[in-house]
């Protein structure tokens, strides 16, 4: 259903898309930047303004992290997640001023509590369920250096693209509610995180199959992640104009440098290993 609703939207603008949004909630077709704090008002190391800040928002960082854990299922991967996740976040509030929180906010909140915490949380539910565990560095039984990922282009494509994925449907989620006008206590919102990790335990779990050539993967799941990843683009950006909580000013070079060098080493060094796999394979055939 979510996929039928964005490929319609792509073809509508943005007035028609922000009315459309009405039929699921007549409560909607307003701009969101009233309902779009920051978390930066008060930066003053106090209780109150900690017990202040546990607000929707917090609980909604928190399931959605403990969702994440039940998708991934590997600590280290989601360690890693967590702390990138606040370089996002530093990195785009120019642009999404719902990023801007205090320093203790991103270190008690955030990593302690709301992600570690909860990250934790959710891979010993998924063990006491009986849920199998990934391992997507390929660490077990080895040292840092001998890791898979540095050594398997698949490993080391798994990784990368995994970052990849999270890092866009991240900042999509949030991009969507100001181009569509949605705030973020709308059930709207709840709704795309339980599709999108519907969509993702079957896709990475499809990955994971493939990873360890336990079957023939034909990549049905990881493609439906991949268009959806496109079209909440196509739809975030199509739909910049008169979106609500976004200010439109460029990023500095300082900011989109290192994030421009990171895709392209990462790409180049899985290219070079993919080569390097398949020079290796025909020299075993012959």
């Amino acid at each position: 259903m979510l996929q039928c609703f964005l490929i319609f939207l792509i073809f509508q603008n943005e007035r028609e898309a922000r009315q459309l949004i009405k039929l699921g909630d007549e409560s909607l077709g307003r701009q969101v930047t009233k309902d779009m704090p920051t978390y930066d008002n008060n930066c003053e190391f106090e209780l109150v303004n900690i017990v202040d800040n546990l607000d929707h928002y917090f609980l909604q960082h928190c399931l959605n992290w403990f969702l994440l854990a039940f998708l991934l299922r590997d600590a280290w991967l989601l360690n890693f997640w967590q702390i990138f996740n606040e370089v996002i976040e530093l990195s785009w509030q120019h642009i999404l001023p719902h990023f801007r929180e205090c320093w203790w906010y991103h270190v008690l909140l955030d990593v302690l509590i709301g992600n570690t915490l909860i990250v934790f949380l959710g891979l010993w539910v998924s063990k006491k369920l009986g849920i199998g565990q990934f391992d997507w560095l390929g660490r077990k039984d080895k040292s840092f250096t001998q890791q898979l990922v540095w050594h398997d282009y698949k490993y080391f494509g798994s990784s990368i693209g995994t970052w990849l994925a999270l890092t866009i449907n991240f900042l999509a989620g949030f991009f969507l509610m100001s181009q569509l006008w949605v705030p973020p206590k709308c059930w709207m919102v709840s709704y795309r995180l339980f599709v999108w990790f519907e969509m993702g335990v079957l896709s990475w779990q499809e990955q994971w199959n493939d990873l360890k050539g336990n079957q023939d993967q034909s990549g049905q799941c990881r493609y439906l992640v991949v268009w959806t990843l496109f079209e909440e683009t196509f739809i975030g950006i199509k739909f910049l104009k008169d979106a609500g909580n976004i200010q439109y000013v460029d990023t500095p070079y300082y900011i989109s440098i290192p994030w421009i060098a990171t895709i392209t080493i990462s790409s180049g060094v899985y290219l070079i290993m993919r080569v390097k796999n398949k020079r290796r394979q025909k020299l075993k055939v012959r």
